[in-house]
């Protein structure tokens, strides 16, 4: 009889029912079997802490309290790396190591945001580093921060990759800041280019509009006029999109709803930042 609760428990664990097969092993004399099996059930339940954490944590972010983001996702960090979860990671499948780095790199770069919020930079930049499962999206923050620290050398150097034509803008804008005009014109049409081949609006709209800041301050303000006018229009069809795509999600109840929501408040605060320019700067002068 012992055989067979243990031999159903065996059954219970490989299908991932945990507490079944805990039940089955009270009658049991499987010592060994039943320490491997309480481990396991430890470390799922430090993952599901884990993951509660994370949804504290975008909660938080949504009503856009910083404080409670860090809070949650430094919680949410410790329990990734804690020995219980890389315990149960190893022993699923060695496939799962990626899903642990994903899933540490997500808290990270999620804390990273708040920290830039925050304009702690060098937090941010910190997160940044340690998220190296989102190495795209984190060398785009990590750029913007050491960019509001004024060192446009790292900038440069983090965005100076043909594969990363979406970091171009960034890179723009440090050469900007630079005072090389022709360096961050360059970068703009390079990122317009590969941006429209990959029917990307939001990265087109953006280096429009810093190529017409670069283009300004060159003296050729009727291009400018022309590229920030581009810009809105890049804009205008971008925030379409994204509230199509938002609705379309909502009627789903799909997770994406949130997403194409912070998408639309990114792509407006870009018109407003557009609409600042043309106004304090443009429309100052004469063409």
């Amino acid at each position: 009889m012992q055989t067979d609760y243990s031999k159903r428990a065996k059954v219970h664990f490989a299908e991932g029912r945990l507490d079944h097969a805990l039940i089955d092993l009270r009658n049991s004399t499987d010592e060994g079997f039943k320490a491997e099996v309480l481990a396991r059930k430890e470390s799922a339940d430090c993952y599901r802490k884990a993951k509660m954490c994370e949804r504290v944590g975008e909660n938080a972010t949504r009503k856009e309290d910083y404080d409670g983001v860090i809070r949650a996702y430094t919680k949410a960090i410790d329990l990734h790396r804690s020995v219980q979860i890389t315990q149960l990671y190893d022993k699923i499948n060695s496939l799962t190591v990626n899903s642990h780095i994903r899933d540490t790199s997500f808290c990270y770069i999620s804390r990273a945001k708040a920290y830039f919020e925050k304009k702690d930079y060098d937090s941010a930049i910190a997160d940044s580093e340690k998220a190296t499962g989102f190495r795209t999206a984190a060398s785009c923050l990590e750029s913007l921060a050491y960019l509001e620290k004024g060192d446009y050398d790292a900038v440069i150097k983090i965005c100076d990759r043909e594969d990363w034509w979406h970091l171009y803008p960034i890179a723009a804008q440090a050469w900007l800041k630079k005072g090389n005009y022709p360096f961050a014109i360059e970068k703009c049409r390079k990122a317009i280019k590969a941006a429209r081949k990959d029917e990307n609006l939001q990265v087109c709209a953006w280096a429009h509009f810093i190529l017409g800041k670069a283009r300004f301050f060159d003296g050729k303000r009727v291009f400018a006029k022309k590229d920030c006018e581009k810009a809105l229009e890049e804009v205008a069809k971008a925030e379409w999109d994204y509230t199509w795509e938002a609705a379309e999600a909502r009627y789903k109840n799909e997770g994406k709803f949130a997403y194409f929501s912070r998408k639309i408040k990114k792509i407006r605060g870009l018109r407003g930042k557009i609409d600042e320019f043309l106004a304090h700067f443009l429309h100052n002068n004469k063409y």
